[in-house]
């Protein structure tokens, strides 16, 4: 198993732990607990294929996740999940980096040139675009 594989399982438990309504803080707790621990263990394990920060990241990612199913204010519980889900984003794209596979993905689009297009890809561009501004501008 990959690091990458890791992350996904971990955010499956993640969204199930912020969203299912059954579990008691305990078993939330838990929940998370097992996931960092595993990652961790798994980062140890492969520390000479890992970069050390990427590992650290991936380890506390889901630190605090536990937490944003008992937040009452909904604003406050959106923020939390929309920080937690970007940073599961990063460490995807950052496991990608630092394997080489966006390097790979970089090349064969260079190399075959495909012509992948629909109005759904271009509304999926403008909305980029409009993201990268506002970070921008937030800068």
């Amino acid at each position: 198993m990959n690091c990458s594989k890791k992350i996904q399982e971990a955010n499956k438990v993640a969204d199930d732990v912020i969203t299912i309504p059954s579990f008691s803080q305990k078993e939330r707790t838990e929940l998370v607990a097992d996931k960092i621990s595993e990652i961790a263990q798994f980062c140890d394990d492969n520390a000479f294929f890992i970069n050390y920060d990427l590992g650290a990241h991936c380890t506390a990612l889901l630190m605090g996740v536990e937490d944003i199913y008992a937040y009452r204010e909904n604003s406050v519980k959106e923020i939390a999940t929309k920080e937690y889900r970007e940073q599961y984003v990063n460490a995807i794209r950052m496991i990608e980096e630092d394997s080489g596979v966006s390097q790979v993905k970089r090349l064969i689009k260079s190399i075959s040139k495909p012509k992948i297009y629909s109005s759904l890809i271009a509304r999926l561009d403008e909305l980029r675009e409009e993201k990268r501004k506002k970070s921008r501008t937030k800068r």
